[in-house]
């Protein structure tokens, strides 16, 4: 078994956290430009809290961001998992996302 350098496990979730949050940060006013001007919107009524029309299509900015922290987990050169999470795992798991969302 191999051992991993406690710097490394340090890094490595922090790392891919961040990675995570600041591509979900930065796509989400994009897609809601997007989805303004596509039409992609929720207009009020009765039964909703909001008073202007509000844009959805939001889950795709945080599915970017998942993603990217996927990619930052198993593409970069950090050491293996242990067991069967590895990059191939995670790029069937991407084209099976994909095609959900």
């Amino acid at each position: 078994m191999q051992t991993v350098p406690p710097t490394e496990v340090l890094m490595k979730y922090p790392f891919a956290l961040l990675v995570g949050i600041l591509v979900t940060f930065v796509l989400t006013p994009v897609v809601r430009l997007i989805a303004n001007r596509v039409g992609l919107v929720d207009q009020p009524r009765r039964r909703h809290t909001h008073e202007k029309a509000t844009a959805t299509g939001g889950g795709i900015a945080v599915f970017f961001g998942f993603h990217a922290a996927c990619f930052a987990m198993f593409v970069l050169p950090w050491s293996p998992f242990q067991g069967m999470l590895d990059a191939v795992w995670w790029w069937h798991f991407l084209l099976i996302s994909t095609v959900l969302v």
